[in-house]
């Protein structure tokens, strides 16, 4: 499946077997749905966004507060990527809502399986950020971690301090 928009911003996206990665950082997976989106009844402060993607759907969300200041803090030591079923739409849609760059990062069809982040990892520490539900249901390999979220909380309920030490970055 290909991004509907050019042949070089295409490439950008970075989807699939094989793709490949050529940063040295730890790799920070994110998922969308319980994650920077709530769809269980927030128990936090949420933000209300119309988000769209390529004009193709528009979608009311509530966005955690708290989340695009998390996800800058992880992109300053981190090379961040998507891993949900927003799929290659998740950057375009969320990137006005969370001052995300211009450039969109990697999507890891990984939705249901640890194995497409270990594989894009290539062997760097790595850590799956998604709602708890699916957290239960995976296992990693000795170098990743799935960390679960709350879906009623989302992405600001992680300790990113933890978080960092444990991908083996220092304060």
């Amino acid at each position: 499946m290909t991004p509907p928009h050019t042949r070089e911003t295409s490439r950008a996206y970075r989807f699939g077997a094989g793709a490949a990665s050529d940063d040295s950082r730890p790799l920070v997976a994110l998922d969308v749905d319980g994650v920077i989106v709530l769809d269980d009844e927030p128990v936090v402060p949420v933000t209300h966004q119309l988000v769209t993607a390529f004009g193709k759907w528009r979608r009311e969300v509530a966005i955690p507060d708290g989340a695009a200041e998390a996800i800058a803090t992880l992109a300053e030591r981190c090379e961040l990527a998507w891993a949900s079923a927003w799929s290659y739409n998740a950057h375009e849609a969320l990137r006005s809502a969370l001052s995300l760059p211009e450039q969109p990062w990697a999507f890891l069809p990984a939705q249901f399986d640890a194995d497409a982040v270990a594989d894009y990892a290539a062997g760097r520490r790595w850590a799956w950020i998604t709602e708890t539900g699916m957290a239960r249901s995976m296992s990693t390999d000795g170098a990743g971690m799935i960390v679960g979220t709350d879906g009623r909380r989302g992405l600001p309920s992680v300790d990113l301090g933890a978080l960092q030490e444990a991908l083996g970055l220092t304060p």
